[in-house]
């Protein structure tokens, strides 16, 4: 119930904000052009959480979204477990490369 200035948030806090912002602006997307879009994409949205807190994350986002493809960039392994599909691309001198889905 505290108004804080967003510059004096540490990071997860700036990410937990940023997701809320970003599923408010899809959902008010949606509704003021009366389409469904059937996806999001989220690019490096989870930076700055620890591990337990990504894994909250994207249960959240699972149960805000269960009809949407959701679509996370993300260069951190460990939370592969959690999704239900991947596509891996690995970055070798500069130049990307898919390695597998």
């Amino acid at each position: 119930g505290t108004e804080r200035n967003f510059r004096s948030l540490s990071g997860g806090q700036k990410c937990s904000v940023n997701l809320a912002v970003d599923s408010a602006i899809a959902k008010m997307l949606s509704e003021r052009s009366s389409k469904v879009f059937n996806y999001l994409f989220l690019d490096e949205s989870l930076n700055g959480l620890d591990s337990n807190s990504k894994m909250e994350a994207i249960s959240a986002i699972k149960s805000l979204f269960p009809e949407k493809l959701v679509m996370l960039v993300e260069h951190s392994l460990e939370i592969v477990e959690a999704l239900n599909g991947e596509i891996l691309i690995k970055n070798t001198e500069g130049k990307s490369n898919f390695v597998s889905a």
